[in-house]
């Protein structure tokens, strides 16, 4: 049995043995009754809703909430006075010049996230261990702040650094707090590792959880390899209170936070739902959140469930990794195919890719642990598959400088893709 299947247990007040798809359902719709209630008397959003369903099939008779919804009628969806909001996230989209979507969230909300995250961290932390923590959010309610707490929880030692540091000032925590567990997005930690690497700087570092990111299987191969280490993946979304599902140790899926997430997995075309297995898009709803509750909200995400059962023993339900962003999945050049090919040369720390449209040109701009010049045709070779027809490949970088102290000029964009 899996720590997340003990966990559920327990949040279900029931012995590990008796824990079983039933157990799971009947808790699940027992949740969701008690939330469409919850919203009945305290959002005008949700006024029209049912105040109970007999089985969670007639979940699908009720409409989708997106993220234009969310913009355009926050505060209807909030359920709790102001006094009880203790963190709200403002999300700038890509949508409507201004426009930007506000999610509420109460501390009884995060609490549960850090239940799930001290659930999740144990997978890799013990009591004792160090672990140094890659993510922004430092301030109460933040997403370092509430990894923080999750790592006291299991009696783990927190040690956070922020996503915006160098190389060099990542190197020296290493070493002064004796880390031996990181969690971060899974690129830096690459990143990190080959920086460690070009300068033979020694770390005691056993595990890593990769987050806030898709995970390449190229990037997750980098990571172990250099890093000598364990990798674990783990979606999160801010609408879906950060923590969404983890991988055991097994690393075959991730297991969702199923008592807290009703997840249902939709054709994105007609809105129905598609057999466990098969692709389509991502809709959850939040069971147990009370400050601003989401039903069927859709994700835009790629994702399926996996159909058949995890070695480890777990009956939670398990996603395989996102598959990226519907609505860019279109686009020419994806970060997904990019990383995954890109990161094979074992000189590479991070990159940028422009792409001008209308002159057919895409130009790399690579940071490396050595010369250009060394690499230029295997990173041409590499791309040549996915270089749209007419496109022209132009290739520029640098190379770590020799001091330490310095990164990359390119390296605070963490990446990205720019079309023009």
């Amino acid at each position: 049995m899996s720590r997340l299947d003990g966990w559920m247990a327990q949040k279900l007040g029931i012995l590990p043995e008796q824990l079983d798809r039933s157990a799971i359902e009947q808790q699940q719709l027992d949740a969701l009754n008690a939330l469409l209630q919850w919203c009945k008397g305290h959002s005008t959003y949700y006024g029209d809703y049912p105040e109970q369903l007999q089985s969670l099939s007639e979940l699908t008779a009720l409409p989708f909430l997106t993220g234009d919804d969310v913009i355009e009628h926050g505060q209807q969806l909030v359920c709790v006075s102001q006094s009880e909001i203790s963190r709200v996230v403002t999300m700038q989209t890509s949508g409507t010049s201004g426009r930007s979507k506000r999610l509420f969230f109460s501390q009884a909300d995060q609490q549960l996230t850090i239940d799930f995250f001290a659930c999740g961290l144990s997978e890799l932390n013990h009591a004792g261990d160090r672990c140094m923590i890659l993510m922004p959010g430092n301030r109460p309610g933040g997403m370092s702040h509430l990894i923080q707490q999750a790592l006291l929880q299991i009696g783990a030692i927190p040690v956070p650094c922020g996503n915006d540091v160098s190389f060099a000032h990542m190197a020296q925590l290493l070493a002064v707090h004796q880390i031996n567990t990181m969690v971060g997005s899974p690129v830096q930690i690459l990143s990190l590792a080959r920086y460690l690497q070009h300068y033979q700087l020694p770390h005691s570092i056993k595990a890593v959880l990769v987050s806030s990111d898709y995970l390449p299987e190229s990037v997750r191969r980098a990571i172990a390899d250099t890093l000598h280490c364990a990798v674990y993946d783990h979606y999160g979304i801010t609408e879906g209170g950060l923590g969404f599902s983890i991988e055991c140790e097994q690393h075959q899926g991730l297991h969702i936070r199923e008592n807290d997430l009703l997840v249902e997995i939709i054709n994105p075309d007609t809105g129905m739902p598609v057999a466990d297995g098969q692709w389509g898009e991502l809709v959850f709803t939040t069971l147990t959140r009370r400050a601003m509750p989401l039903i069927r909200y859709r994700t835009g995400d790629k994702a399926r469930l996996l159909a058949d059962s995890c070695p480890c023993g777990s009956i939670i339900k398990r996603m395989d990794k996102i598959g990226g962003r519907l609505a860019q999945l279109a686009e020419p050049y994806t970060m997904t195919e990019l990383d995954e090919r890109i990161f094979q040369l074992p000189s590479v720390v991070d990159y940028q890719v422009h792409y001008h449209k209308a002159q057919h040109q895409l130009t790399l701009y690579v940071l490396l642990t050595e010369p250009l010049s060394q690499w230029k045709d295997a990173i041409k070779t590499l791309l040549q598959p996915v270089l749209q027809q007419g496109d022209t490949l132009l290739v520029e970088g640098e190379m770590l400088p020799e001091q330490q102290t310095e990164i990359g000029s390119f390296y605070q964009a963490k990446r990205k893709i720019i079309m023009e």
